[in-house]
């Protein structure tokens, strides 16, 4: 009976080995096989991307992220029936948040968060065009990491930007794509690790997006999980938007809502403290 036993777990204990990392290729090889895989990122002049976070509330945040070509960038987050809003022209980050305040003015927003939304705004990433945008990369061999559990052949690269920033991309062996990212940023006032995993890639508009990241902060008991619900590529944007003295309606409403529902500081300025 033991003999038989060990005959049925046989194929289980196959099965569970770990894979072998892939075979090493030069770096130049590795970048044009995942400029393939992504899509024509650089014909892309602006992003429109509606999803929903959670892991932060009880409840589901909706989220709309609009960026431009150069560094333009707006945000829109929903809670409690009031929308904050989080802008930049590229230049000047600022803040409409009802939840602070309840004039509905834009507010300066730290200096520090500009970095992370000029790195959102870069829709090819920093392995395509690197040279001109002053992005050091290096091939870090490949590996075998954890992606949601499962343990995945990659291609690490290891990435620098000109402002000191540091992270390491994680490519799947197979498809070329990004599934990890692992890096130091600042969240609420503190310099963390966090990894990032991308997966439930979909064709949209002849560009492979990830549908799905979680972000796992040092720390933190749960990833926040971002759940992408649309992308729009090339839309029609109004620029005016991201400027400080932009939305002038829009900050009214901002207001009245606030009055009407007496919201005060509820929640963080930055909602989602993480990028």
């Amino acid at each position: 009976m033991r003999s038989l036993a060990l005959l049925v777990l046989l194929p289980v204990a196959i099965g569970a080995q770990a894979p072998a990392p892939p075979a090493a290729m030069p770096l130049n090889t590795l970048l044009a096989r995942y400029a393939t895989a992504s899509g024509p990122l650089t014909t892309v002049q602006s992003r429109r991307v509606t999803m929903k976070v959670t892991g932060i509330m009880p409840e589901a945040i909706p989220v709309v992220s609009e960026a431009m070509r150069p560094n333009m960038l707006r945000k829109e987050v929903t809670l409690a029936g009031a929308v904050q809003i989080t802008a930049t022209d590229g230049t000047k980050p600022w803040r409409i948040d009802p939840f602070a305040s309840r004039d509905g003015k834009p507010a300066d927003v730290p200096a520090a968060e500009l970095d992370d939304f000029l790195e959102e705004t870069d829709f090819d990433g920093p392995l395509i065009g690197a040279i001109v945008k002053r992005v050091t990369i290096e091939y870090a061999g490949p590996k075998v990491v954890q992606v949601r559990g499962t343990a995945t052949p990659v291609h690490a690269v290891n990435v620098r930007w000109p402002i000191g920033r540091t992270a390491t991309v994680h490519l799947d062996a197979k498809t070329y794509l990004e599934v990890l990212r692992t890096q130091r940023r600042p969240v609420m006032g503190r310099d963390a690790s966090m990894s990032i995993t991308s997966g439930d890639y979909r064709v949209a508009q002849g560009i492979q997006v990830p549908y799905l990241m979680e972000i796992l902060v040092e720390g933190s008991p749960a990833p926040v999980r971002l759940q992408i619900d649309k992308v729009e590529f090339n839309v029609v944007t109004d620029r005016a938007r991201c400027r400080f003295n932009g939305g002038q309606v829009e900050q009214m409403a901002v207001a009245t809502e606030a009055r009407a529902q007496g919201l005060v500081e509820q929640l963080p300025a930055r909602v989602l403290g993480v990028t």
